[in-house]
């Protein structure tokens, strides 16, 4: 995979991309016990939220409220199975978190939610459990009382200034809770030895996480990446510059990458930030001893924009420091001709496969959530995910038979017959 200081650069157009995720982390707590004895381990929870990329909405505020985070050994355990312990309980007390607030930028501070004990064994699923919005009890200083909720985002106008809070939709976070699967938790679970102490991080991607439907009312998509942490400044960094002035680049997309635990050859996104103003990127804490793919991409703005090809750094220890990553912009001449170096789009349509007849519920057609992936070839048959310029509509939202609408309330391209 190559030396930490080894870089494989690879030239990509960038694809109209990818539903990223949502990133939290968590350390797990809230027992009423943390005395570890020689069956059990101690796992501390704590959460953040990154810096989101610049081509996404800004937000103020993201109000979330959360009951309890649970961990799971079976990773094909529904939410009403046994075998669940508890890692956070909160349902007495629920806490509300304002999540942009908790950006850990070139820090590592952390929101820590409490300690607790659990059996030894490999957690490989773990849910996280919001607040519904018409829960009869909650915090009592509900920063989403105007709204008649517990979950709520206050969005910027093009002008910066804040819009009156708007209520934050919830599909089945509340019943079921956000599920993290073992493919988004690092090394494919949580590993509590007996008599040992570990930090879960959980991180929670809200630009990535809000859907903006077509009725103008915001929903909560999440998907949420976890992993073993050390607390102690266990960091990755580097700086990202321009290849030929060598100047800082501001806003650039870097992702943190690891195998796909069902397919060794394939990587995926396990947390993400942007540069800022000197181009520096900075994630920790980080998981003692993981490796990761570094993959950058960058598009500046300006009277002439300039479109920078994605850079894969392969097989990075936590702890680096990477240094300068040169970035290659796209060529600005093309022959006698002076032209901007815009990305490029892949356009397509996902379909169901049931059939539905127009005017029933929007419950007999086949609902799904559907997760668009770029990926480029890193050599070796190493294919890795790369990061889209702008942002996708996350779902289509529309009753069968309506014309439906993306996130951004446009009209979409017609469903086909049946």
């Amino acid at each position: 995979m190559g030396s930490p200081r080894s870089k494989f650069y690879t030239s990509c157009a960038v694809f109209l991309g990818l539903l990223t995720s949502m990133a939290l982390v968590l350390s797990c707590g809230g027992g009423s016990s943390t005395k570890t004895t020689s069956t059990t381990g101690t796992v501390t929870t704590s959460l953040s939220d990154p810096p989101p990329p610049n081509f996404t909405t800004e937000f103020d505020h993201v109000y979330v409220t959360i009951t309890k985070i649970t961990a799971n050994v079976n990773s094909n355990a529904g939410a009403g199975d046994s075998g669940w312990q508890t890692l956070v309980d909160l349902t007495s007390s629920p806490k509300q978190v304002d999540l942009p607030s908790l950006e850990p930028g070139m820090t590592c501070l952390l929101s820590s939610l409490g300690s607790t004990t659990l059996p030894a064994g490999k957690y490989q699923q773990i849910r996280l459990y919001l607040l519904a919005n018409n829960a009869s009890n909650g915090p009592a200083n509900n920063a989403c009382s105007s709204v008649g909720g517990f979950n709520c985002v206050v969005a910027k106008d093009q002008s910066g200034n804040d819009l009156p809070p708007q209520l934050l939709l919830l599909s089945s976070e509340a019943q079921t809770g956000i599920k993290i699967p073992s493919s988004q938790i690092t090394s494919g679970g949580l590993t509590v030895g007996a008599g040992q102490a570990v930090d879960l991080n959980i991180t929670f991607n809200t630009a990535s996480s809000l859907v903006h439907q077509g009725d103008g009312q915001w929903r909560l998509k999440p998907v949420l990446h976890a992993g073993e942490v050390e607390t102690t400044n266990n960091a990755l960094s580097g700086t990202v510059v321009d290849s030929g002035t060598h100047a800082a680049i501001e806003g650039a997309v870097v992702w943190l990458e690891q195998p796909d635990p069902s397919n060794s050859n394939m990587d995926i996104v396990m947390n993400s930030m942007e540069t800022d103003a000197s181009g520096n990127f900075s994630f920790c804490p980080l998981e003692a001893g993981a490796t990761y793919d570094v993959v950058v991409t960058a598009m500046t703005g300006g009277a002439t924009p300039v479109t920078y090809n994605a850079t894969v750094t392969l097989g990075v220890p936590v702890g680096t420091a990477l240094g300068n990553i040169p970035m290659v912009a796209e060529p600005l001449q093309v022959g006698t001709t002076t032209t901007t170096s815009t990305p490029a789009n892949i356009v397509g349509q996902v379909t169901t496969t049931s059939n539905a007849t127009a005017g029933t519920v929007a419950g007999d057609a086949t609902a799904a959530t559907i997760t668009l992936t770029a990926l480029q070839d890193a050599g070796n048959g190493k294919m890795v995910t790369i990061p889209p310029f702008t942002a996708m509509p996350e779902s289509l939202n529309f009753t069968t038979g309506d014309s439906p609408t993306v996130d951004n309330g446009t009209s979409a391209t017609s469903c086909p017959t049946g």
